[in-house]
C-alpha cells in the first residue's frame, strides 16, 4: 500500500490496529504516518521481513482529545523507516504512555533524522509528555541522526 498521508487512529479513533508481516509486504507514506492522531491505544505491528516507510512518523500525538497509549511493535526482521520519529507528541498532557518495542534479530528502526521520545508542541514549551518509553530488546536495532529522550 502506498499513500501520501497514513493514520492510525485518527481524530479520536481508538483500539484500531495494523500488522504488516511477511517478506514483500510494504506499506510507504511518502508524508507523515500517525499511530494514535489525537487518538487513544492504537497499534501498528511490523513483522517477519514487512517494512513500513514514512518521512515522519508519529506513535501518539496528543491535544486534549488523546493522543495515548498507542504502540509501534517491530519484531522478527521488520524494518521501518522515516525522517523524524517521535514517541509522545504533544499539545496538551495527554499524548503520554505510548511505546515502541523493537526486539528480535534483524529488526530495525531506521530514522535519518531525530528520534524524540516525548516532546511538547513548541507553541506549549510548559507541557510536560510523561510516560512514554522505547525499549531495545533481543538484537533488535535502532538507528537515527540524533536522539532526544523529554
Amino acid at each position: 500500500m502506498a499513500n501520501l498521508n497514513g493514520s492510525i487512529g485518527y481524530d479520536g479513533g481508538a483500539g484500531n490496529s495494523v500488522l504488516v508481516t511477511g517478506a514483500g509486504s510494504l506499506w510507504t507514506n511518502s508524508a507523515t504516518l500517525m499511530i494514535g492522531f489525537r487518538g487513544n491505544g492504537n497499534s501498528l505491528t511490523v513483522a517477519d521481513g514487512g517494512s513500513v516507510s514514512a518521512s515522519d512518523l508519529y506513535v501518539g500525538y496528543g491535544n486534549q482529545d488523546g493522543g495515548s497509549s498507542n504502540s509501534l511493535i517491530i519484531t522478527n526482521g521488520g524494518t521501518v523507516s522515516a525522517g523524524d520519529s517521535y514517541i509522545g507528541y504533544g499539545e496538551a498532557v495527554t499524548a503520554s504512555n505510548n511505546s515502541v518495542l523493537v526486539t528480535g534479530p534483524n529488526s530495525l528502526w531506521t530514522n535519518s533524522g531525530n528520534l524524540v521520545v516525548g516532546s511538547s508542541d513548541t507553541n506549549y514549551p510548559s507541557l510536560i509528555v510523561s510516560d512514554n518509553s522505547l525499549v531495545i530488546s533481543n538484537g533488535g536495532t535502532v538507528r537515527n541522526f540524533d536522539g532526544f529522550i523529554g
